[in-house]
């Protein structure tokens, strides 16, 4: 038998089956809607935002671009954290959502694997960042991706600035040793009684400080310094001199360190630039009884197709033994 009355023989055997065979597609069909009926609905809530092109809201007021890709990157980081997850499933009471029985060992991970199935955060091509939440509650999704562009900012605020914290208090208690370290300095000048020895560097001292005074610029303990080179100049105290102006040098960098670390927490922190807001939508993402039906009739019509088939070449072999 050659290859086209193969054809035609297999042709025939499936039209004589096209009753069993649509029956079975039918049947595959309907037991699909019916599955699907049970399955729990899925909805998706999705929000939009930007990255700030700056942590500064300075530099953001004047010029209030959007971040680039290594901005939107670090966001994505920040929404994908353990830091934002703690605080959602709080929030929300996930464990009891998901069913979890909070302890049981290992129910940390079981939750953790829910949170990533259901929330994405993804990088578009314009550089913004989709915010998705895929839940059995429209209102539960929307709620959860809101409250991550609300807590978002609170997040880079309290990570970006931790330095800062940090830098401000060190300074604090720098400042308090170095103001003692100046004052006995200077009270040292005070109190000298040192014979007064006149040396080219005395006027030296002298003329800086009336151009100091001058240009308006007096520092702290100018006129103690001025009294001691008058009267009491010597080598020793030219020393307690120099070392007295390195020490204010420092000090007040200290304070300009200071008052800027403090002006930068004192100022708001710059929010992301939200494109938009999760909706609660009810209309739900899945499961699709349209899908699962065509596929469901799909496998059922394939499945029919291959056993009929199936037979067809068992029973040939099977006559073909025979005859053998």
């Amino acid at each position: 038998m050659n290859e086209r009355q193969t054809n035609i023989e297999l042709l025939k055997v499936l039209f004589s089956h096209r009753k069993q065979i649509l029956l079975s597609s039918i049947l595959f069909f309907v037991v699909s809607l019916a599955i699907t009926f049970f399955i729990p609905k899925q909805y998706v809530s999705t929000a939009i935002i930007y990255p700030t092109k700056s942590n500064s809201i300075k530099d953001v007021s004047t010029n209030p671009s959007i971040g680039f890709e290594m901005q939107t990157n670090r966001l994505i980081q920040l929404l994908e954290s353990n830091k934002m997850r703690d605080l959602i499933a709080q929030k929300f009471d996930l464990a009891t959502y998901y069913g979890i029985d909070t302890s049981a060992l290992g129910w940390k991970h079981s939750l953790n694997k829910q949170y990533a199935k259901d929330f994405s955060f993804t990088r578009t091509k314009y550089l913004s960042i989709e915010i998705s939440g895929t839940m059995k509650s429209a209102a539960l999704a929307a709620n959860c991706v809101n409250a991550m562009v609300t807590y978002i900012d609170t997040l880079r605020k309290e990570i970006f600035l931790k330095n800062t914290v940090l830098w401000v208090n060190d300074l604090s208690q720098k400042l308090s040793g170095q103001e003692h370290k100046v004052d006995s300095l200077l009270s040292i000048l005070f109190l000298s009684n040192d014979q007064n020895t006149p040396l080219a560097l005395a006027e030296n001292k002298q003329t800086f400080i009336r151009n100091r005074k001058e240009n308006a610029t007096i520092l702290q303990g100018d006129a103690i310094v001025e009294n001691v080179i008058k009267n009491n100049y010597s080598v020793r105290t030219e020393k307690l001199i120099n070392e007295y102006y390195m020490e204010l040098g420092i000090l007040n960098r200290f304070q300009s360190d200071l008052i800027q670390g403090r002006n930068q927490l004192s100022q708001p922190f710059p929010k992301v630039y939200v494109f938009s807001n999760a909706e609660i939508d009810d209309a739900k993402s899945s499961p699709s009884y349209k899908i699962n039906g065509l596929i469901g009739g799909i496998a059922g019509f394939l499945l029919s197709l291959f056993y009929v088939v199936g037979i067809n070449k068992w029973n040939q072999l099977s006559s073909y033994l025979k005859d053998a």
